[in-house]
């Protein structure tokens, strides 16, 4: 696959760790276990068991402890969130950490698609600014509150996400964005050539849909059955 068929997900970090208490690195994907990251991996799990039929599959991670992190870097485990920061403090952090400009070097990068699963104080973390030149159509999955504060680019597509839609696919809303995603993934496992749905109603309705799919466990995720 050419990187331009690629396909960019870049996801929160969460407060509990996998591994905490523990010196050792871990793969960052294996060191979060918040229900986000959790309900993500069985979509990615799955997605790689299939052999990436879609797309290379990008994963990164906006981590507030050590900026955006590929899936395969080791980390250590951390104490730090994002998630209610003050805004001054939040951005003076996220610029420490190098977090908007890592951002905008990955949005601007020709994909086939590009998806955020970031809340409010991540988003801010980002800072996505109308200056930027998406790569790909890129889908966020974030609050409505957020959603609606961000930058008109073409190509971004808020998806903002209720408890109403937490209800319709069983699965709690602090989980959803994960859910969504691997749903995404598993669509695209069984039906590579898909057309990906940018519009919210559409999008949604095409991952209710979502087949299930088993994959094989792991010590660090619970890679059951989605759906």
């Amino acid at each position: 696959m050419k990187d331009a068929d690629s396909i960019l997900i870049l996801s929160a970090c969460t407060a509990t760790k996998a591994t905490r208490g523990s010196k050792l690195p871990v793969l960052a994907e294996e060191l979060y276990a918040g229900q986000q990251h959790r309900r993500l991996m069985r979509g990615v799990q799955s997605y790689r068991v299939a052999g990436e039929p879609g797309g290379r599959l990008e994963l990164q991670i906006l981590s507030a402890g050590r900026g955006v992190v590929a899936a395969d870097q080791p980390l250590r485990s951390y104490d730090a969130t994002f998630t209610g920061m003050r805004r001054a403090q939040l951005r003076r952090r996220a610029a420490r950490l190098g977090v908007p400009k890592a951002v905008s070097g990955l949005l601007s990068q020709r994909r086939r698609l590009a998806v955020l699963l970031l809340g409010e104080d991540y988003l801010d973390a980002a800072q996505l600014a109308s200056g930027i030149e998406l790569g790909a159509p890129t889908l966020v999955f974030t609050s409505p509150r957020a959603g609606a504060r961000l930058p008109s680019l073409p190509g971004l597509y808020p998806i903002a996400l209720d408890n109403d839609d937490a209800r319709r696919l069983s699965c709690g809303l602090v989980a959803l964005k994960g859910e969504l995603a691997a749903r995404l993934l598993l669509r695209l496992a069984h039906t590579p050539k898909a057309r990906v749905p940018v519009e919210r109603a559409g999008l949604l309705a095409w991952l209710e849909e979502a087949p299930e799919s088993t994959v094989v466990r792991s010590p660090q995720h619970d890679l059951a059955r989605v759906a």
